[in-house]
């Protein structure tokens, strides 16, 4: 396993979350009899950019070439050591659709905070909510020691919003405001299930040698 968000930036908000999604990680993998192999972070992040930037050329669309760069840096990994596998853990916000008062989103499914003052705000925050939130999510991708890619999932891990019931408008209709939640990864529950989603069902099978740890 590389370092988190090896191949895009991480946004800002998610930082809090970073060093107990890599340890979730690394300890899901060795329940399933992995192995894991740390590479440095800037070792790993310097041989991806000189892999981005040689799978750019020519006429290739950035997903492909990020696929490309990830196959190529598998391959100059190899010379740290032997491996059956690499695995890319990327921290990535994601758009989490509403139903009544609950969020769903990348096989997730969490109940949505909602801030009541007053009689009036909890009557409110009793009517059924629609649109969508911002989420966390661990995208996963898992390439074989020839740079072929085995896997690439998604797993909801957070959230990230709170609502807050600020009462009605003119036609009386309730109004909310979208907050920040600021008691992400309080339980490890949500963390630990959006794990085994992102590497179902990669990990259905008997588990190989996996390249990486989390190392700073």
């Amino acid at each position: 396993m590389l370092p988190l968000n090896i191949t895009r930036p991480m946004p800002r908000t998610l930082e809090v979350m970073r060093w107990t999604v890599e340890d979730e990680i690394a300890r899901y993998l060795r329940q399933h009899g992995s192995e894991l192999r740390s590479v440095p972070r800037n070792v790993a992040r310097s041989q991806w950019l000189s892999s981005l930037q040689r799978a750019r050329e020519g006429d290739v669309d950035e997903r492909t070439a990020s696929d490309r760069a990830a196959g190529a840096l598998a391959g100059s990994l190899r010379e740290l050591g032997e491996f059956d596998a690499m695995v890319v853990p990327s921290l990535v916000k994601r758009e989490a659709a509403i139903e009544q008062h609950h969020a769903r989103w990348d096989g997730a499914r969490q109940r949505i905070q909602v801030e009541t003052r007053g009689l009036d705000a909890r009557r409110l925050s009793k009517t059924p909510l629609d649109g969508v939130v911002p989420a966390a999510s661990l995208h996963i991708m898992v390439f074989d020691a020839q740079g072929q890619k085995l896997h690439e999932a998604f797993g909801g891990l957070e959230v990230l919003v709170r609502v807050r019931a600020t009462g009605q408008n003119l036609r009386g209709e309730p109004t909310f405001r979208l907050l920040p939640r600021t008691d992400l990864l309080v339980g490890l529950e949500s963390v630990r299930e959006g794990v085994a989603i992102a590497f179902m069902p990669f990990l259905a099978v008997p588990a190989p040698v996996l390249l990486g740890a989390p190392d700073d």
